[in-house]
């Protein structure tokens, strides 16, 4: 969808990525989660929808074929065509009536062929009943140019109460609701077959289903906006403590890691600078400081946190301890090669960071143990000079020059 919530979100904060935050959406809340968030949102409302519409239809066809049978068929629903498109349409309304609760959240996609052809379906179901009305009225003398038109607006409304959310899908809905618009002008009973009169009511339920269509578009958008925000950092694009508290937990209920490398990190002598700067100079260095870091962490599933403050985490899935050191001192010099100039007399020329790394194997939700033990190194660090690396009680420095 090309006006999906997605798009729209990360067009309005073009600093954050897409994919990135897919990918963390992904492990907190499933495979799938977010790939189609604001499509999967409206669906969810749809599918109430078409539950209660599928069992309107079941009674009311099934009603009718008994009266039909009742009155020796007198209504014409027994009738081959008639017949098919009835048993046609009630088949497929069980079919929708059960499939999203059993399977639709597992496979969107499915879901959404689904309720395409559910659609399509009603639209078959229409026409050759209209077609069936047409041929009653012309055989009995009665030009009634309103034949069909009660029964197409109570059954075409189900499209203006759930409207698909991809705009392909509703244009192909388009299409087959322009055939069936002009089907029954070339088939018997046209003479009584109003084409004007369905036009009218046709029209408006279109403009129902364009205007329907356009506020569940926005209101997922607001969704997913309120989504990304929960879970971010407004000053630095990054994801917040809720959203580190969320990945972990991701992280160790699905059992996808085996091991986990853990950076925290903060800024070395940050009052000072704030001090001497303003606070907001501080806060432009801490989004400068939030680049560099995100530029090493590349577009996998290692991602930065702003714990508070001028103090951030990093989480490292399945890293190795040779891993976790390595992107330890990646960050530091990242940060250091930025070259963020100071000059208020913390004893840096630059901004520099101090990191505190640590490696779990015991993954558990519940335990804040890796944030404890990178914390310790971070403040053997902060002890030690600063601008360092420190793992396992072992302090590592850029290079001379």
């Amino acid at each position: 969808m090309k006006r999906d919530s997605v798009g729209r979100v990360f067009s309005a904060t073009p600093e954050f990525s897409a994919k990135r935050f897919a990918l963390f959406w992904d492990t907190v809340f499933g495979k799938e989660a977010y790939s189609a968030t604001a499509e999967s949102q409206i669906f969810d409302r749809n599918i109430r929808s078409v539950r209660f519409a599928s069992a309107i239809l079941i009674l009311t066809n099934c009603f009718w074929l008994f009266m039909d049978h009742a009155r020796g068929g007198s209504i014409g629903l027994s009738d081959g065509p008639a017949l098919v498109s009835i048993i046609v349409q009630v088949v497929f309304s069980l079919y929708m009536l059960l499939f999203p609760r059993v399977l639709g959240k597992r496979n969107l996609k499915l879901l959404r062929y689904s309720f395409l052809l559910f659609y399509i379906c009603v639209l078959y179901n229409i026409t050759v009943l209209i077609i069936q009305k047409n041929i009653q009225m012309a055989e009995a003398g009665l030009p009634n140019g309103f034949a069909g038109i009660s029964l197409s607006t109570c059954l075409l409304f189900i499209f203006v109460l759930a409207p698909l959310p991809s705009k392909r899908d509703s244009l192909i809905l388009g299409g087959f609701f322009l055939v069936s618009l002009f089907v029954p002008c070339f088939l018997p009973g046209r003479e009584v077959y109003s084409l004007s009169q369905q036009c009218v009511m046709r029209a408006c339920l279109v403009v129902a289903y364009v205007y329907t269509r356009g506020v569940n578009l926005d209101l997922a958008h607001s969704i997913s906006m309120l989504s990304l925000f929960s879970f971010t950092d407004s000053l630095t694009n990054t994801f917040n403590r809720r959203a580190l508290d969320a990945y972990w937990r991701g992280l160790c209920t699905r059992g996808e890691i085996s091991s986990a490398g853990v950076l925290f990190f903060d800024i070395d002598n940050f009052k000072k600078y704030n001090d001497y700067y303003t606070h907001i100079e501080g806060n432009d260095a801490l989004k400068n400081v939030c680049r560099s870091v995100e530029k090493v962490l590349g577009d996998g599933r290692n991602f930065l946190f702003r714990y508070g403050g001028e103090e951030f985490v990093v989480l490292l899935p399945d890293a190795s301890e040779a891993d976790t050191l390595h992107y330890g001192r990646l960050v530091n010099e990242a940060v250091h090669d930025a070259n963020l100039k100071r000059e208020d007399g913390s004893g840096f020329d630059r901004i520099t960071v101090s990191v505190g790394c640590a490696w779990e194997t015991k993954i558990d939700a519940d335990s804040k143990a890796h944030i404890v033990r990178a914390d310790q190194q971070l403040y053997i660090g902060k002890n030690n000079g600063k601008n360092c690396v420190v793992y396992d009680d072992r302090i590592y420095r850029l290079p001379e020059g």
